[in-house]
């Protein structure tokens, strides 16, 4: 039985799959990539985009959210993974201030291919946004990399923060902003002038979003040696067990994914392309997740 199974958890809403998807875009996201000197010999992120975005989505900007997917997953693995540089602070800093100087308008040479990466991909998206939209994303960015340094410093210590805390600093790094950033530009909404009736779909987004891949990841994680998970957040902070801590963010699970299916149904509070992009983000995040090999203990490349 595959671990989502034994866990209970579900999509959301049947996913659906890109008419982009095949090889010939997939075949020019990986070219692109690796001209960066960047590859993942066991996953092609590609396929991330074409389950995860609208079906509406052009093929321009298609092309653009698989070549982010094939930077972001290498990048991520990269920096906050214990084994490569997930417990050296100063080395992810390093990267992020980088990635920093790019959203704040710098210019190269830039000292790492990752960086490079970012820039050309950054270069492409910005004329597709409003400038509201520009300025809210590169924040994401900063917020991103402010979390991925904050979880380095952690392991460098040997600590596990408070749950809030832990929580808060969690989000930064999961890049859930971001991603509800990319639901704008694929369904060409602007969601600048409506954050105030869409938090709750927001906050909703990104704690079902954590938690879920949290458990999903939790035995690679322990194979890892990494305590920087829902799991270990909240049984250090209550004192119990692993068994009880589990339960407690498998309940949690639940009932973020039936507040966001409430919240993100066509007869719930905010019907249209926006909320439609996010439960199908969602569900086509989890298709992949449960099909892809990133998250099983015998994968060691993610």
């Amino acid at each position: 039985m595959a671990d989502h199974e034994t866990l209970g958890i579900q999509v959301p809403c049947p996913p659906r799959c890109s008419p982009f998807r095949g090889e010939e875009l997939a075949a020019e996201s990986r070219a692109w990539i690796r001209s960066y000197g960047i590859a993942d010999p066991v996953h092609d992120y590609a396929d991330l985009a074409f389950f995860s975005m609208p079906l509406t989505v052009s093929r321009a900007r298609m092309r653009w959210l698989c070549d982010y997917f094939q930077w972001l997953l290498p990048t991520d693995d990269l920096l906050d993974r214990p084994a490569f540089l997930g417990a050296d602070p100063v080395g992810v800093r390093r990267l992020i201030d980088g990635l920093d100087r790019v959203v704040e308008g710098g210019s190269g040479p830039w000292h790492s291919p990752y960086v490079a990466a970012f820039a050309d991909l950054w270069r492409r998206i910005v004329p597709d946004l409003s400038r509201a939209q520009a300025a809210r994303l590169a924040g994401y960015c900063r917020d991103y990399g402010e979390g991925l340094i904050f979880m380095a410093e952690q392991r460098r210590g040997g600590r596990v923060p408070p749950f809030t805390e832990f929580l808060t600093m969690r989000r930064k790094e999961s890049v859930g902003d971001v991603c509800l950033m990319l639901i704008e530009y694929s369904t060409g909404t602007d969601g600048t002038g409506r954050r105030g009736d869409l938090d709750e779909i927001r906050a909703v987004f990104g704690d079902y979003a954590i938690v879920t891949q949290d458990l999903l990841s939790y035995r690679k994680e322990q194979q890892d040696g990494d305590l920087l998970n829902c799991i270990d957040a909240y049984r250090l902070q209550r004192g119990c067990s692993r068994e009880a801590a589990f339960a407690a963010v498998t309940a949690m699970e639940r009932r973020l994914r039936d507040r966001f299916i409430e919240l993100t149904g066509h007869s719930g509070p905010h019907p249209g392309v926006y909320a439609d992009g996010c439960r199908l983000f969602i569900a086509g995040y989890l298709a992949w997740t449960f099909s892809a090999a990133r998250y099983r203990e015998t994968d060691r490349s993610a």
